[in-house]
């Protein structure tokens, strides 16, 4: 699953807010592509299952767990890692969580989705941001630099 994170990263490119530019990969398939492995994955390892939900008139492919307690929106997480280098990839990790026995179930039938429960230890670095920031200049003073710069309205 590791795999699947890395190509994400890869596809967000080095700057928040900025997907990486010249991929002529659409990101809707892609991310069909990459969350229907992530979901088949869950099948194989965990017996989950995929299922229909409707969320009031749209249909959501998801994977659940047989209880039905912890819900996965495989498709629809990956687009959004594509979508926002503000967003960590977060695959591999729900893996290894559901692998230790980590995550702590809610009451069966309750549809809970899972990634929200998942946490990275040490989240990605994204000390790229500076270099790129050193490279092309900034007006901002260099002390005032940040890693989690959010705002890059001065580059």
């Amino acid at each position: 699953m590791a795999g699947v994170d890395d190509f994400i990263h890869a596809a967000q490119g080095p700057l928040l807010h900025a997907p990486k530019k010249g991929s002529d990969l659409d990101a809707a398939d892609v991310a069909r592509a990459l969350g229907t492995v992530w979901g088949n994955q869950l099948v194989r390892e965990f017996g989950w299952e995929w299922i229909c939900v409707m969320l009031g008139e749209e249909e959501h492919f998801v994977v659940a767990a047989p209880d039905r307690s912890l819900v996965v929106f495989a498709h629809e997480y990956v687009w959004k890692c594509l979508e926002s280098n503000d967003v960590e990839c977060k695959v591999a990790r729900s893996f290894e969580l559901l692998r230790a026995g980590a995550i702590k179930a809610p009451p069966a039938l309750t549809y809970t989705s899972m990634m929200p429960m998942v946490q990275l230890e040490k989240p990605r670095q994204r000390r790229r941001l500076l270099g790129f920031l050193r490279k092309a200049g900034s007006r901002a003073p260099q002390n005032k630099w940040n890693e989690s710069c959010r705002d890059c309205a001065h580059v």
